[in-house]
């Protein structure tokens, strides 16, 4: 939805790439280090490692998700100093699985299961659950 809202993507492999991605999602794009320059009202960080990025101030009420989850990542110190809120990945693995879970049994899971998940989720370390949020409320009835 966003991409046909005139939406520009940095994607980070390299120039080919990114004009393939260009062309195939009909989006405006620019090499990564141009993000500075932009006032995104999201940025998602979809990169397997951490890298440094120089990533422009925040607009009022922009948001950061990194895709990774389980440990604090140079993008997410980065976007937390510039203003940014900031939502690591595990919304969306959760949101996924529960997915899945529909998917693989044709049971929707109920608030008792997310509930479950957030409590295990919760005794492996510093309240996890807490981002959650919308993730798992959209898939759980």
């Amino acid at each position: 939805a966003a991409l046909s809202q005139g939406a520009s993507v940095y994607p980070a492999r390299n120039a080919s790439r990114r004009k393939d991605l260009t062309k195939k999602f009909s989006v405006n794009s620019a090499d990564l280090a141009s993000v500075r320059e932009a006032s995104p009202a999201v940025l998602i960080c979809a990169l397997s490692e951490d890298m440094a990025v120089e990533l422009p101030v925040a607009r009022d009420h922009a948001i950061a998700i990194d895709l990774r989850y389980g440990t604090q990542t140079e993008f997410m110190a980065q976007a937390t100093k510039k203003g940014y809120e900031v939502i690591n990945g595990l919304p969306m693995l959760v949101a996924q699985a529960l997915e899945q879970f529909k998917l693989f049994t044709g049971l929707a899971p109920t608030k008792g299961d997310l509930d479950a998940l957030k409590q295990a989720l919760d005794a492996r370390g510093p309240n996890p659950s807490s981002d959650l949020r919308a993730g798992a409320r959209s898939v759980v009835q």
